[in-house]
């Protein structure tokens, strides 16, 4: 194999041009490469939108499905106020009661996490970045809302129980935790009153969730005795 000695330079001027064309070709390549990841970037980018939009819309629709709950859960605090009434008249709480719950679907937030973590966020729009940060701090409230109200249905369900069990001393804090079963629900509805109408100036109309993993809410009947209710 025969090896061919680097040409001499001739000169201050073709030793310029050599290096120029060098550097040109070393800044064209990086250019290119740059150019290829940036939009691999946005590609990805693109996607966790897309992504997170999808999110939103399944959020959306389990904040619909709890507000379409919200008759069933008057009632239930109706009756189970009469139910108290009756105890402070001397009449203790029958058997068989099934107070349910109000059955709310979990929210989630993997996917707007992981934007959050992999960086991507920040590519996004001023506007698109305030819309999904609006959206998830008030998600985040409501999840910590339902929170509190699954633990105080949890006291009033003492409740089924039954006389064997139930004392007068119960009575006060199942007072309490009735008043505060009200209170969270009315929170819980306002709040999802206004993210729903916030989801839909933005596009998300709320469509139906399946709710079939969702068993014993208050739309059940109080005793089985007590016709079911829709």
């Amino acid at each position: 194999m025969e090896i061919h000695k680097p040409k001499r330079w001739h000169g201050l001027r073709e030793f310029l041009k050599e290096y120029l064309i060098i550097v040109v070709g070393v800044l064209t390549a990086l250019a290119a490469e740059q150019s290829v990841e940036a939009l691999h970037e946005r590609g990805l980018a693109r996607e966790a939108a897309d992504a997170i939009d999808a999110e939103m819309q399944d959020n959306v629709d389990r904040i619909a499905y709890r507000q379409a709950q919200r008759a069933c859960v008057d009632r239930r605090l109706r009756e189970i106020t009469g139910l108290l009434a009756d105890w402070g008249a001397g009449k203790t709480p029958p058997a068989g009661l099934s107070i349910g719950d109000p059955g709310d679907p979990p929210m989630v937030q993997q996917r707007w996490q992981a934007n959050l973590n992999s960086g991507r966020f920040s590519q996004q729009s001023a506007t698109e970045q305030g819309r999904q940060a609006a959206f998830y701090t008030q998600l985040a409230i409501l999840q910590d809302m339902e929170s509190r109200e699954h633990y105080v249905w949890s006291e009033l369900r003492t409740l089924e129980l039954g006389p064997g069990v139930l004392k007068g001393d119960l009575r006060p804090n199942l007072v309490a935790a009735l008043q505060a079963a009200r209170t969270d629900a009315s929170d819980i509805s306002q709040l999802g009153q206004d993210m729903l109408a916030a989801a839909r100036r933005a596009g998300h109309t709320p469509k139906a969730f399946a709710v079939t993993a969702i068993r014993g809410t208050t739309c059940g009947p109080l005793s089985p005795s007590a016709p079911g209710r829709p």
